[in-house]
């Protein structure tokens, strides 16, 4: 058996692969991306697992779709991170903060 450590990629690398994989772009991108970042800190052990790019990615399809960020960022990230509705409800309150 093998391990491969993955780091996740530049800022700005993630930002061109979020609007290259999803058509959206603009400041929602960016909330979207500072919002990763300070979630990829959060270390509890309810959550699965952070922020990868492809749930950014789902979260950007759905804004371009027509969700708002916070309806968005909820469902391709709140939802599918956690269980714990404590968990969850911490992840909704960050995601306010960038929602305004």
């Amino acid at each position: 058996m093998i391990a491969i450590e993955l780091e996740y990629p530049s800022a700005e690398h993630e930002l061109r692969i979020v609007e290259r994989e999803s058509g959206q772009h603009g400041a929602r991108v960016d909330d979207l991306l500072r919002f990763a970042q300070a979630v990829r800190k959060v270390a509890h052990p309810g959550m699965r697992e952070v922020c990868s790019t492809r749930t950014l990615v789902a979260a950007a399809r759905l804004m371009r779709a027509g969700l708002t960020f916070r309806d968005a960022t909820i469902a391709a990230v709140a939802g599918p991170l956690s269980d714990d509705l404590d968990l969850r409800r911490g992840l909704i309150a960050m995601i306010e903060t960038y929602a305004d």
